[in-house]
């Protein structure tokens, strides 16, 4: 008999009872003390307090995750627009602060991606003001 895997299962199944019939911790307490007797209360408060540090546990590593994924793409992007940007720069010498402003406050990689293709067929920075509207 393996107990952590038993008391991981009734963890599991614990866990379940509380969030799927949205009971109250204290209530939770009461019903454990009443079917099992006094030893129960303080098994349930282990367990609650075991899964509650698996919950924080478990939403800090997504929260870091997420952190890191958010902060690769926004690193993306800040690289795609310092390309487009370095692109014109080398291609018509100067870039224009309004389209510096709007390549800088564009956060869609397709659309960035676009604005470069448009950069590398541009001939003149005439053709990229009219991409913009400008």
């Amino acid at each position: 008999m393996n107990i952590d895997k038993d008391k991981k299962l009734f963890l599991t199944v614990f866990e379940y009872f509380i969030s799927s019939r949205d009971i109250e911790r204290e209530k939770a307490e009461e019903i454990l003390k009443e079917v099992g007797g006094e030893q129960m209360p303080s098994l349930a408060q282990r367990l609650v307090e075991e899964g509650i540090q698996q919950g924080i546990q478990q939403g800090m590593q997504q929260g870091i995750q997420q952190g890191m994924q958010k902060g690769i793409q926004q690193g993306l992007q800040q690289g795609m627009q310092k390309a487009i940007i370095d692109a014109i720069e080398l291609k018509f010498g100067t870039v224009p602060a309004k389209i510096r402003d709007k390549i800088t406050n564009i956060y869609d990689s397709d659309k960035l991606e676009e604005i470069h293709r448009v950069i590398l067929l541009s001939n003149n920075i005439d053709e990229i003001n009219l991409f913009f509207n400008f």
